[in-house]
């Protein structure tokens, strides 16, 4: 999925990431009727992921704990 496929809420929501260098979204996958997505900087040597729930209306940003419960659960090693 590329950046221009991120739904607009989204980037609001991960803007102060994406303003960084190396700022990226990536589509994770679908989980109880809502998209999931992850914003990063690429390169980056420390730090959880942020992970975005879109509703189809407004995005989200999860607690950690739940973030990484949903990475484990979409993506592959």
């Amino acid at each position: 999925m590329s950046n221009q496929d991120v739904p607009q809420a989204v980037k609001d929501a991960a803007r102060l990431i994406l303003e960084r260098d190396g700022g990226t979204i990536i589509h994770i996958g679908r989980h109880e009727g809502s998209q999931i997505y992850s914003a990063f900087i690429e390169g980056a040597q420390t730090g959880f992921p942020t992970v975005y729930r879109f509703d189809g209306v407004s995005a989200v940003e999860l607690p950690t704990s739940e973030s990484l419960r949903l990475l484990s659960l979409l993506c592959e090693d």
